[in-house]
């Protein structure tokens, strides 16, 4: 399942992916210890966790029985750096505001001595931990990565350090005050082959002005190397919450033929409609098979 789902703006798509999440901690099998999370960090993310930190203080949700894993960390020797580590964004943009255990939220640790030390465990802990049932990730400007899989990828990567594309840390600027010479210039990433492997469902994440990226890979039939985002059209069950900013203007009016390989289109779904449209795609299922 392949599925486009355009919000009318980023607001909207944090409600819409944050419902997905509920929805998946809803259905937690009785049997099962914990519902497992990848999580994304940026600016992404950031509507998705504010529409289910709002929902945990409103009572409908709990996270006592939820583990996460972010995808990536910083590999950080400036400590002056350490207050933009993701670390310090997950706790500052959404664990200090929910229930979750934080011994159930699983980083890689930036301020390793041996950073491919780091990754080689933060991959035998993913293989420990098994699949997560929904895997939260956004996608990098101009070089289209996920997680931080920089081009030329490869698509059976396992975690790694990863040297990061200029490109990537002037984006990245931004949450420094704009000096680039503090983003760190690595950073220790689940790879595509990790990505692929332990995510039962994948959901991208995109709050506007990523066109070019978001059109590159809707029209992918393949895995380009050079757009590592195109691995998700490989993925089983993928969505692509969008906004429609993020659609080229030409495509303002596409249909399924527009977008070959997608199973379906949803422009600015209501609650019931999203719903619906899990429950005739057997998301629940789905999400908790293979665990």
């Amino acid at each position: 399942m392949q599925a486009v789902i355009v919000s009318s703006n980023e607001k909207r798509m944090g409600e819409i992916a944050g419902q997905i999440g509920i929805l998946t901690l809803e259905n937690k099998p009785p049997e099962r210890d914990y519902v497992d999370l990848y999580l994304a960090t940026g600016g992404s993310p950031l509507p998705v966790y504010d529409y289910l930190k709002v929902s945990y203080r409103r009572g409908r949700i709990s996270f006592n029985f939820t583990r996460t894993r972010n995808l990536d960390e910083y590999v950080i020797r400036d400590r002056r750096f350490w207050p933009f580590s993701y670390k310090v964004f997950m706790k500052r943009n959404f664990f200090d505001a929910i229930d979750i255990n934080p011994a159930n939220t699983c980083i890689p640790n930036a301020l390793a001595r041996d950073p491919d030390e780091e990754a080689n465990y933060y991959e035998k802990l993913n293989e420990d931990l098994g699949p997560t049932q929904v895997t939260y990730c956004g996608v990098g400007p101009k070089t289209t990565h996920i997680a931080f899989c920089e081009p030329p990828a490869d698509i059976n990567s396992p975690t790694h350090v990863q040297c990061l594309d200029i490109r990537t840390r002037k984006a990245n600027a931004r949450f420094v005050n704009g000096n680039v010479e503090m983003v760190p210039e690595y950073a220790i990433t689940v790879g595509i082959g990790t990505i692929r492997k332990y995510s039962n469902t994948v959901v991208l994440l995109t709050t506007g002005n990523k066109q070019n990226e978001v059109t590159t890979i809707l029209r992918a039939r393949e895995f380009n190397p050079n757009a590592p985002g195109t691995a998700l059209r490989t993925m089983p069950y993928a969505l692509y919450c969008i906004t429609k900013d993020d659609l080229m203007p030409e495509w303002s009016g596409m249909g399924i033929e527009d977008v070959k390989g997608v199973d379906r289109i949803l422009i600015d779904p209501t609650d019931d409609e999203l719903r619906d449209f899990l429950k005739r795609t057997d998301f629940i299922n789905i999400a908790y098979a293979k665990s």
